[in-house]
């Protein structure tokens, strides 16, 4: 059983990350003004991680912080995505609008985004999938020559992760450039009763991105800590 005190504490230190909110957003907004936008984009994502993370909190814990809504949560997300714009980081920018889609600003720096975010078709990159507050779980492939080498960074991002950490979870793995002469685009992930598919899609030069769809036994059998999936669509950013 959780103390009484515990329960306060817990709700003292979210309301101190709250706090930092508005800090965020007007830094951002500053600096995105001056055209700092490398600076902007770190303010601009601390905004979008402490929102997600207040509005999921504000209820139970944290009433007497500020009041959130989805609309601030896809404010956040657009501010992220436009200075990854300003950057030229286009597939970045993509990421970011497309986690809110049905919101109207959204849309709008969706439709204004270049018809062709890549410059090639190339395997190797970095692939990401949102895992929350702020953070991505992460497909890094980088080109060895005769094979691609294939690590993955996964996230549970719980409740107070911002607080207390995330859960985390990896592997590597090596896939083969070519199969029976042909191009290979099928990677494998095998531990224990755990297989984990991925499947690449790069053939387009506006949308590139990995299938990875994790089989038999729970989280906990693939290696990761508690609640880390591989699971999902994961989009090439660069």
């Amino acid at each position: 059983m959780i103390s009484s005190n515990s329960y306060a504490d817990r709700n003292a230190e979210i309301r101190k990350a709250c706090a930092q909110l508005p800090t965020y957003q007007q830094q951002g907004a500053r600096l995105y003004q001056q055209k700092n936008y490398s600076k902007a984009l770190d303010a601009f994502e601390n905004q979008a991680a402490y929102t997600h993370f207040c509005l999921l909190n504000q209820d139970e814990f944290a009433k007497s912080a500020q009041t959130l809504t989805e609309t601030n949560l896809a404010t956040a997300y657009n501010n992220v995505g436009l200075t990854h714009t300003k950057l030229g980081q286009y597939a970045w920018a993509k990421a970011w609008y497309a986690l809110r889609p049905e919101d109207k600003k959204s849309q709008y720096n969706l439709s204004k985004l270049p018809k062709q975010l890549y410059t090639d078709q190339k395997i190797a990159g970095e692939y990401v999938r949102y895992a929350g507050q702020g953070a991505w779980n992460r497909l890094e492939v980088s080109d060895q020559g005769d094979h691609y080498t294939i690590q993955f960074y996964g996230l549970r991002m719980g409740l107070l992760a911002l607080i207390y950490g995330p859960n985390l979870g990896e592997f590597t793995i090596e896939m083969p450039k070519k199969v029976a002469e042909k191009t290979n685009t099928h990677a494998e992930y095998h531990y224990e009763d755990c297989q984990i598919d991925l499947d690449f899609s790069n053939h387009s030069l506006n949308e590139q991105f990995i299938t990875v769809k994790q089989h038999q036994g729970d989280a906990s059998s693939c290696g990761f800590g508690f609640g880390v999936y591989a699971d999902g669509a994961y989009h090439k950013v660069k």
